[in-house]
């Protein structure tokens, strides 16, 4: 069993984004990045030799993935002065919900395309399984409920972050048909999943329900 790596690059630009965060909302928010990054780790090992029988299991991670990741709750850390803390929970929440879904629907064998409906085979982009939806639903949750313990949230508000991190992942999920279309790419994917997150959450509470 191997657990994914970051390259030195990576590991620099990962400080330099949980400094930001530190910066714009306290160790609060790193914490909650770390948590990511410790469950992703371990998830990663998930079902470790059928992944890697199915040329599915990727441990390798580059300045871009932690790019691609990072730069959305940076954003939203930013801006939490004028929206609140709900959009950084949303947005993190999001990439942890898409990791789970990834990692572990992946081996689904009864995977479709979001879009299309049709039946794809593991690991296309922009598919989606009973088991990667349920998995998605759950890492938002543990987000969620490490937010109640950070930041004081309420049990209500920690189920909407983790709804956030759902919806966030199927966007994911739909940029990802695209991407398998020669739009865009992994990286861009990710962000838009992430950034939908925080925009839901955004939405959400203005409307009073998070």
């Amino acid at each position: 069993m191997q657990m994914f790596t970051l390259n030195s690059i990576g590991v620099i630009l990962a400080i330099a984004l949980g400094l930001l965060i530190n910066q714009f909302i306290g160790l609060d928010g790193v914490i909650m990045m770390a948590i990511f990054l410790l469950v992703s780790a371990y998830i990663t090992s998930y079902e470790y030799n059928q992944k890697k029988s199915l040329g599915l299991y990727d441990y390798t991670r580059g300045w871009q993935n932690v790019f691609s990741n990072g730069v959305m709750p940076v954003i939203f850390a930013a801006v939490s002065g004028m929206y609140g803390i709900f959009p950084f929970l949303g947005s993190v929440a999001s990439i942890m919900a898409d990791k789970m879904s990834s990692e572990i629907g992946v081996i689904d064998k009864d995977v479709y395309d979001i879009l299309g409906f049709s039946k794809v085979k593991p690991g296309v982009n922009g598919g989606i399984s009973v088991t990667g939806t349920l998995a998605s639903l759950t890492g938002g949750l543990i987000m969620g409920i490490s937010a109640a313990y950070l930041f004081g949230i309420t049990p209500s508000q920690a189920f909407m972050v983790g709804v956030c991190g759902l919806a966030g992942s199927l966007a994911d999920s739909v940029a990802g048909h695209f991407e398998e279309r020669g739009f865009g790419n992994k990286g861009t994917s990710n962000m838009a999943g992430s950034a939908f997150g925080g925009a839901l959450a955004i939405l959400l509470h203005s409307m009073g329900m998070i």
